[in-house]
């Protein structure tokens, strides 16, 4: 057991829970919590590279939702290739884990991209 970030490809119109009359966004739906379609990154090896999502969207929200769209994947995917994260402490095991999560991440951030959907990372 542990905590784990959650990253998923959905269509940016489903993801958002909305109320009332005027369909304010309340949150995300609970759909997408625990979604099995969903990569779950250890937390301990998501934070080796979590700034390359901070860098890319500086509202990162590393303990709820965050939403990534275009432009925004492109620049994300572009920060984890660039393997500047590869300079934080860490052992020899959670760097090959890092890696391992990274080019999952990546097959999801493209898939989003080519299916013109958002990417959804729920922190932990």
């Amino acid at each position: 057991m542990g905590l784990y970030v959650e990253i998923l490809a959905a269509e940016s119109e489903r993801l958002y829970e909305r109320r009332g009359r005027v369909q304010r966004i309340v949150g995300i739906s609970p759909q997408w919590l625990h979604h099995p379609d969903a990569i779950r990154v250890w937390e301990p090896v998501f934070a080796v590279f979590s700034n390359a999502f901070r860098a890319t969207r500086p509202r990162f929200n590393y303990y709820g939702p965050t939403e990534y769209r275009g432009q925004e994947i492109v620049d994300l995917c572009g920060a984890l290739r660039s393997k500047n994260w590869a300079d934080r402490e860490s052992n020899d095991q959670t760097r090959i884990e890092a890696q391992a999560g990274i080019e999952q991440i990546l097959a999801v951030a493209e898939r989003a991209l080519a299916n013109g959907q958002s990417l959804l990372v729920l922190g932990i």
